[in-house]
């Protein structure tokens, strides 16, 4: 009786791992269906870093990222390049938030709403293939001599002009700038902390407006497997200028595969026990 109990109690528990490991995998299925607001296949991202004092004004360090650009687009199987502050999904590790003021509030903090501030080049959008919803993308125009520009995200669109057409409109980055930005164009929203993770407010802001940063981040979208453009993406930095150093070389789809690491762990290992018990069950 003792062993046949015991034989029932390990098929009863082994059938529980199972039904816990099965739950598990579809909701990590699931996890992997969301979609991030861009199409991460066959992009290779890198970070460049512009080194002082060679660098230090601001005219050198527009020149370097565009002819880096230029160059990288040059390469035989590359469709499109550009350069942002910070990848979506945590893909890098500078983050910046900044408040801004809808035009015609007041300014004060409960009129203020967050958003994540993005410097990006003009091909940005293209390349990660982040799709326009309304206006117009940035272009060589918009640069340091021209009103200050923005694009934003629908979901920040939603919350400042509900109802409402947010193209033409215009905001503050409250306590940050003295002037406003005027709405030129609304994208589609991007994950920026996880996937399964709401989305957040997210503005973007031309790299030839803002360009006090030296470190970007490269995206390269190709027609193969991004991996192997590794050495010819490199190769095309060093024409411009050896010294400029890259790292944190990956792929857009190990950002994603990042991203869901907290969900694959327990999904695995929940798999592997519940294999055992089965097995164990089975000798049993």
């Amino acid at each position: 009786r003792v062993g046949s109990l015991l034989i029932v109690s390990e098929i009863a528990l082994s059938f529980v791992l199972l039904a816990g490991a099965g739950l598990l995998i579809k909701s990590f299925l699931n996890l992997r269906e969301i979609n991030p607001g861009f199409n991460a296949d066959n992009v290779l991202v890198m970070r460049l870093a512009l080194l002082w004092p060679k660098y230090k004004e601001t005219e050198p360090r527009v020149q370097a990222f565009k002819q880096v650009i230029d160059s990288v687009k040059a390469i035989p199987g590359v469709q499109s390049a550009g350069a942002v502050l910070s990848l979506p999904l945590k893909g890098d590790t500078f983050e910046l938030g900044r408040s801004v003021i809808r035009e015609g509030r007041p300014m004060t903090p409960d009129e203020a709403v967050n958003a994540r501030f993005i410097t990006v080049t003009g091909d940005y959008f293209q390349t990660m293939q982040i799709p326009l919803k309304s206006g117009r993308l940035f272009t060589d125009q918009d640069n340091s001599q021209s009103p200050k520009v923005v694009i934003i995200s629908e979901k920040m669109a939603r919350e400042l002009w509900p109802n409402e057409n947010p193209i033409g409109r215009r905001f503050t980055e409250w306590r940050d700038e003295k002037f406003s930005r005027e709405v030129v164009g609304v994208v589609g929203d991007t994950k920026v902390q996880s996937l399964d993770k709401d989305t957040e407010n997210q503005m973007y802001v031309p790299y030839l407006q803002d360009s006090g940063w030296g470190s970007l981040t490269l995206v390269v979208r190709t027609t193969g497997e991004p991996g192997a453009f590794a050495g010819s993406v490199r190769e095309a930095i060093s024409a411009v200028d050896k010294g400029i150093p890259t790292y944190n070389l990956k792929t857009m789809n190990d950002v994603v595969s990042v991203s869901t690491a907290p969900r694959r762990v327990p999904m695995l290992l929940f798999s592997a026990f519940a294999g055992v018990a089965m097995l164990l069950a089975m000798l049993g």
